[in-house]
């Protein structure tokens, strides 16, 4: 632990009014530890959080996390467009189901690999990432028409 996070954990406690043997008490019950000495990075971390939680000021979840590239598999572009034609298609024909699960129907549709929402592209490698895009340019291609010929605005 740095001075720094054992600062934080001192400050957020004053800030909630508690004492050291109170602090005490949290750290054990989230850790299991006896002191802040004995505390490791990870479990530093759930102090800290809890602190935070107890606080209100817990921090914000991130919308979505964009991950690195693995060699072989689906790029972050090509992850990037594909959400961008699933967010077209989805003002063009709203539904019911949540961006993800449709990530994830068009997944298994198009290429016939089981998706995750919490991870649609896990599975997707590179040459179906460029079949994926093309067949999402073909459904929003098709929901475009389909509402011009309906007479709504695009």
């Amino acid at each position: 632990m740095t001075d720094n996070e054992r600062r934080r954990i001192f400050g957020l406690s004053k800030q909630l009014g508690i004492n050291t043997e109170e602090l005490h008490l949290i750290i054990h019950g989230v850790t299991g530890c006896e002191s802040i000495k004995e505390l490791n990075k990870a479990q530093t971390y759930e102090v800290i959080k809890e602190l935070n939680t107890r606080l209100g000021d817990a921090p914000r979840p991130k919308k979505r996390q964009t991950k690195r590239t693995v060699p072989g598999m689906i790029t972050v572009s090509q992850q990037s467009y594909c959400w961008s034609m699933i967010y077209r298609l989805s003002e063009l024909e709203p539904r019911k189901a949540t961006e993800g699960e449709r990530m994830c129907g068009a997944i298994k549709k198009i290429l016939s690999v089981t998706a995750v929402p919490e991870d649609p592209f896990k599975w997707v490698t590179f040459d179906q990432g460029r079949d994926l895009i093309e067949g999402l340019k073909r459904y929003v291609n098709t929901a475009e028409r389909k509402a011009i010929r309906e007479g709504r605005a695009i």
